[in-house]
């Protein structure tokens, strides 16, 4: 295939997903230390979450406008290298206060690297092989996501919290060494603009950011429908490790074990959507929101069952959001990278990163209001699947809509 043919493409992937390999290690050995070796629950659950995504809100701006104005290449490197100074100092400090500030400070580090690789993508393969190229990084990533989450929870109930953060350490090198083979990938000039995909609704001469999102409606779309999709994964992300504790009776393990079959799921979309292209992108993205509110779905039910039901209800959710996952995510980054002119990617990719973080953080602070004190897990888990079947509608309504125009524009002619 001509994608596996591409070097600059490869060395991208196997770098993020060594460094992938290190994240989920650091991901199982916090949650370890914080709630199922301890007495944590929701609190602290959302402040390992609070403490990755508050330095984000800010700093992917930020990272967007660096990665329109310095050669990407670099960028990433400096993300991978800077990023393991704080994993070096969780091996020394693990008080939870100590956690929440050298998590803040990684995650300030590492947001570097998805609006530079964002934007370096779209200048290594043709226009007509975006959706496929980020097909195949998702297909890494589900890698990754298949095996590390599992062989992570198992590593760190067999030989603790501190060997796996060594790890970790080890994986952050190894990517930057890996990503220094690229060859330089410098910006695109801004009169590349004129040459963006006939699809985007952007201005050329639009030179800011605001008036690029106020005159494209599509990309107001993706933003919203993000925004608000990303509120419902995020209550299982903050409610996951308690739910598997208190509901499932079950630990670490089985936590990876869950986060091994949303990625295998979300291989077998990757698989699929590299196999047929780019067809049908804002039809994958509401289908894919819609398998993915299996898992807020079946968590509900599973909360009136026994454990055993239970159990057997999280595996499936956990499968068939995986597939909705992949869907999503190749998607919406393959819609942002057409909609965008491409000197100003990194900039949008900055913006869009920082619209889903306020989602996330705005779910992080309500839920350990929520629940338990207004609302039962079980209500929030179904309120949560009732808001993302009316993200779905308004994605569906908007594109009818739009649809609708577009023939009687073509009628008036």
């Amino acid at each position: 295939m001509e994608l596996l043919r591409n070097r600059s493409l490869l060395v991208i992937g196997v770098a993020e997903s060594i460094s992938n390999v290190g994240n989920w290690l650091t991901m199982m050995a916090l949650f370890a230390l914080l709630i199922f070796r301890g007495e944590g629950g929701v609190a602290a659950s959302s402040g390992i979450m609070l403490a990755g995504l508050g330095p984000m809100l800010i700093a992917s701006p930020v990272a967007g406008w660096l990665s329109d104005r310095y050669d990407r290449k670099w960028l990433m490197i400096a993300s991978q290298f800077l990023s393991a100074l704080p994993v070096l100092g969780l091996l020394f400090f693990q008080e939870d206060v100590a956690v929440y500030l050298l998590v803040a400070l990684q995650s300030l580090f590492f947001t570097l690297m998805m609006p530079a690789r964002q934007a370096a993508v779209p200048s290594l393969v043709a226009a007509e092989q975006l959706t496929r190229a980020n097909a195949f990084l998702q297909q890494l990533s589900s890698f990754i996501k298949v095996g590390a989450p599992m062989t992570g929870g198992a590593l760190v109930a067999l030989v603790g919290p501190t060997q796996a953060l060594l790890l970790d350490l080890l994986t952050f090198f190894i990517a930057t060494g890996i990503l220094l083979m690229l060859p330089p990938l410098p910006v695109p000039n801004e009169q590349d603009t004129e040459t963006q995909p006939s699809n985007s609704k952007t201005k050329s001469a639009s030179l800011t950011i605001w008036p690029v999102i106020r005159n494209s409606t599509e990309l107001k779309l993706l933003f919203v429908s993000m925004f608000l999709g990303i509120v419902v994964v995020m209550g299982f992300d903050v409610l996951g490790s308690v739910y598997i504790r208190d509901v499932l009776l079950a630990d670490e393990r089985f936590f990876g074990l869950m986060v091994g079959l949303v990625g295998a799921g979300s291989l077998l979309s990757a698989f699929w959507l590299m196999a047929r292209g780019s067809r049908h992108m804002w039809r994958d993205v509401w289908v894919g929101m819609g398998l993915l509110s299996a898992i807020p779905l079946l968590l509900a039910v599973g909360t009136v069952t026994t454990t055993e039901v239970g159990r057997g209800l999280a595996v499936v959710a956990s499968f068939i959001g995986g597939v909705g996952n992949g869907l999503l995510v190749v998607q919406v980054a393959t819609l942002l990278q057409h909609l965008s002119p491409p000197a100003m990617l990194g900039r949008l990719g900055g913006i869009f990163q920082s619209t889903i973080v306020a989602g996330q953080l705005i779910t992080i602070l309500s839920t350990p209001l929520l629940v338990p004190h207004w609302l039962s897990i079980t209500a929030y888990f179904a309120a949560s699947t009732c808001l993302m079947w009316g993200v779905i509608l308004l994605i569906i309504w908007f594109r009818r809509e739009q649809r609708r125009g577009q023939r009687m524009s073509f009628g008036a002619r």
